[in-house]
């Protein structure tokens, strides 16, 4: 059902993350990401960041029991110091 709902609503920059609402709301209210398990990368730089994230997904995403990986693509925007 998972596979079939990410084949059908695919958009570039939306996250599909089929998880219970409230456990959702609640990490986001935690955490600040919308899945239960995530890594923040920070900096100055947002291209570093967005390579840091590639290389994370990739090494995340040949681990065994890693049921997704992603690394949301950063469009740009003013990071703060």
């Amino acid at each position: 059902m998972i596979a079939e709902f990410d084949n059908l609503i695919n958009f570039p920059g939306l996250t599909n993350a089929w998880v219970m609402p409230i456990k959702t709301r609640i990490d986001m209210l935690a955490t600040g990401i919308k899945t239960p398990l995530g890594i923040k990368i920070g900096g100055p730089d947002l291209t570093i960041i967005q390579s840091i994230g590639k290389k994370i997904e990739t090494i995340l995403g040949s681990m065994d029991g890693t049921a997704s990986v992603y690394a949301e693509r950063v469009a740009g925007g003013v990071t703060l110091p």
